[in-house]
């Protein structure tokens, strides 16, 4: 794995150099015809720094703005030609009719995908105003308005002009038409009570308070809330139980040692279990070691026993706190060797040992795999964001 993260890392080096240098090559290049493009007209001007070298040698940098482009002539006309055809259907809004304007007008300053800059006068500014809004305190019978429009663009100017007759506005739906009947009822009113229409076109009305949603949002916020900090001390407590697992196998190759060694001494199984506590204990109170729980699990048995509960029990016991097969296995050898002596526990004890030292290091090269791809892949991600930043520059600044 080593190998592969050497040769990914040095690609990505040798990757960065190379577009490093492509884009410093791109960004001096040598400006032969003696002009700039100009950035097209919208978007505005732009500042360019540029070095520059006179034929006797001298130089330096200097900062230009870049006015942004212009329309040509027939570019500017034709803008102005297809706004002014579009005007009408923009402005006109929910009205059917130039002769029965009961709706607001949509008096807009630019027409969609399109340059040009529209202002607008109204011969009776108390009926219609400069943003197409209708005054309530227009007559029945109507009035005439003559509506004016500016089109510019570039210095040229086309004029628009329509005759409207605007009525009273109607509302444009039936909360609107409530709202119009509300507003009329308390134009005079006095006082601190704002009165509400109990009918509307000959039809009674209930009227109630919208229900407020807070509380709802509240109440699903929290369960979710609940159900989130549920599901993850779940999570937590699962990968806390599988690092406790995966240390405890890590631990065991050196317990089995530990016991094989002691056996070897002469001295029982009780007393391997609690010289292994004794040993831990010291090194726990030196601060040598940091808790491991399987050594933990022995001390509690040490307990057990010394409490009066029977060695057999305390090794099956300690066996199922471990919850792992291999120690299972172990606290069941033990357990045999109680009822049927301790000939050949050494043997037992030894292939037990060759097979956890084995399985110690096929669980070291999962172990380095998954730290390795738990690497690879952030690297993989930010090689890929800066070549992006890199590249996406360079790129552009090339086909400019």
């Amino acid at each position: 794995m080593q190998k592969k993260q050497m040769i990914l890392i040095s690609s990505a080096a040798l990757s960065f150099s190379i577009v490093f240098f492509m884009k410093d090559i791109i960004a001096s290049r040598a400006i032969t015809e003696y002009t700039l493009e100009r950035n097209t007209p919208g978007e505005g001007t732009r500042d360019e720094t540029l070095e520059y070298e006179l034929s006797d040698g001298t130089g330096g940098e200097v900062t230009l703005t870049i006015p942004e482009g212009n329309y040509k002539l027939g570019e500017v006309e034709r803008f102005l030609e297809q706004a002014l055809q579009q005007l009408d259907q923009h402005i006109i809004g929910d009205n059917k009719s130039w002769n029965h304007i009961s709706h607001n007008l949509n008096l807009v300053s630019s027409v969609p995908d399109s340059p040009v800059n529209i202002s607008w006068i109204s011969s009776r500014t108390d009926i219609l105003d400069y943003d197409g809004n209708l005054s309530d305190k227009i007559p029945n019978e109507g009035v005439e308005i003559t509506l004016d429009a500016e089109l510019s663009l570039q210095g040229k100017k086309e004029h628009y002009q329509r005759a409207i007759k605007v009525y009273p506005p109607e509302a444009s739906s039936l909360s609107e038409e409530l709202k119009q009947t509300a507003e009329k009822s308390n134009e005079n009113l006095e006082g601190n009570q704002y009165l509400l229409p109990e009918t509307l076109n000959g039809k009674r009305i209930i009227w109630k308070y919208k229900i407020s949603t807070q509380g709802v949002t509240l109440l699903f916020l929290t369960l979710l809330g609940i159900s989130a900090a549920y599901i993850a001390q779940k999570q937590e407590a699962s990968q806390l139980q599988e690092r406790r697992r995966e240390q405890m196998m890590l631990d065991y190759p050196d317990i089995i040692s530990k016991f094989l060694l002691l056996l070897s001494a002469g001295l029982s199984i009780r007393n391997c279990f609690e010289r292994i506590a004794l040993d831990y204990n010291k090194l726990q109170k030196s601060g040598t070691v940091e808790t491991h729980a399987v050594y933990e699990e022995i001390v509690i048995t040490c307990h057990e026993i010394k409490s009066g509960l029977s060695e057999q029990k305390a090794y099956e016991s300690f066996g199922k706190r471990c919850d792992c097969s291999a120690y299972k296995t172990l606290a069941t050898l033990l357990s045999q060797s109680l009822k049927k002596g301790s000939k050949g526990i050494m043997d037992l004890l030894e292939r037990e040992a060759q097979d956890a030292f084995e399985d110690r290091k096929r669980r070291a090269r999962i172990i380095g795999d998954k730290a390795g791809t738990k690497l690879l892949i952030p690297m993989i991600m930010m090689f890929a964001i800066v070549l992006v930043l890199l590249v996406v520059p360079a790129y552009l600044s090339f086909s400019l």
